[in-house]
C-alpha cells in the first residue's frame, strides 16, 4: 500500500516534487476504508516520509543563495516488525508487535535515532484522507513523527550513546526521551565516547542537546 503527495510544480518547472510518502509492505494486508484501518497479521515494514519542509527550503535557498536548516520531526521514519501491525488513519497511530525496529532521520540533520523493542506505538500528524478535507484546528497537513512509545526489552541508540530500558517514550518533535525500568531492573546508558555508563530507575535524555538527567536514581544494594 502506497500513498504519495506532491507539491505543485514550481513556475516553469515540468516535474512535481514528492512531499510525503506513506508505504506499507507485507505478505497480507487487510484494509478497511470505512473504519480507516490497515491491519497486517504478519511481519512487514513501513516507511513514512515528510519532505515538505525540504522542498520549501530548497526553493528559499535557491532564491536567497543561503542554506537553511530545518527543525521539527519531519523526515523519514522506517519501521520493521516480526509479529503484527495495525494502522489507524484517523488517530494517526501505528501499533507493532514483536522485534519492532524504528529508524528515524529528521530533516536537516545526520543524527539517526534507532529503537528496538518487543512492542511499539507510534503517532503521526497525518494529512486528511482527502485532499479537499480540512485538518483539525491546530494541526497541519504533515506526516511527521510525533512520538513513539517502545516497551519490552528496549534498546535505543543515538550518535555514540546506547541505552537499555523496559520503557522508552520518544518525543520526536522535541528530540527528547524518557526511559524507565521495570521493578527490579535498571536503565543503563552507555557513552562510547567516554567509555562510561550511567544507571538509574528513570532518566530523561535530550538527544539534541546531548544531556542526561536522572529522574529517579537506581536503588543501591550493599552486602550484608
Amino acid at each position: 500500500v502506497e500513498v504519495r503527495r506532491y507539491a505543485p510544480p514550481a513556475e516553469n518547472a515540468g516535474e512535481r516534487i514528492l512531499d510525503q510518502l506513506f508505504y506499507i509492505e507485507g505478505p497480507r494486508i487487510l484494509a478497511d476504508d470505512v473504519k480507516g484501518t490497515i491491519v497486517m497479521p504478519a511481519p512487514g515494514r513501513a516507511i513514512v516520509r515528510d519532505q515538505r519542509a525540504a522542498s520549501t527550503q530548497a526553493q528559499l535557498s535557491t532564491s536567497t543563495g543561503l542554506p537553511l536548516a530545518s527543525s521539527g520531526a519531519k523526515g523519514t521514519s522506517k519501521f520493521t516488525w516480526a509479529g503484527s501491525m495495525e494502522f489507524a488513519r484517523v488517530a494517526g497511530t501505528i501499533s507493532m508487535k514483536k522485534d519492532v525496529e524504528l529508524i528515524h532521520l529528521p530533516l536537516g540533520t545526520a543524527n539517526v535515532t534507532r529503537l528496538v523493542a518487543q512492542q511499539m506505538d507510534a503517532t503521526f500528524n497525518l494529512p486528511p484522507p482527502s485532499p479537499d478535507a480540512k485538518p483539525a484546528p491546530g494541526t497541519s497537513r504533515s506526516a511527521e513523527l510525533v512520538k513513539a512509545v517502545a516497551t519490552g526489552a528496549v534498546y535505543a541508540e543515538s550518535g555514540q550513546q546506547r541505552l537499555i530500558a523496559d520503557t522508552f517514550a520518544y518525543n520526536a518533535q522535541a528530540g527528547t526521551a524518557e526511559a524507565e525500568a521495570a521493578a527490579g531492573n535498571r536503565v543503563t546508558l552507555y557513552d562510547d565516547r567516554k567509555g562510561s555508563q550511567l544507571v538509574a530507575r528513570k532518566l530523561f535524555w535530550d538527544l539534541v542537546k546531548d544531556r542526561v538527567e536522572i529522574m529517579q536514581p537506581a536503588p543501591v544494594t550493599t552486602p550484608r
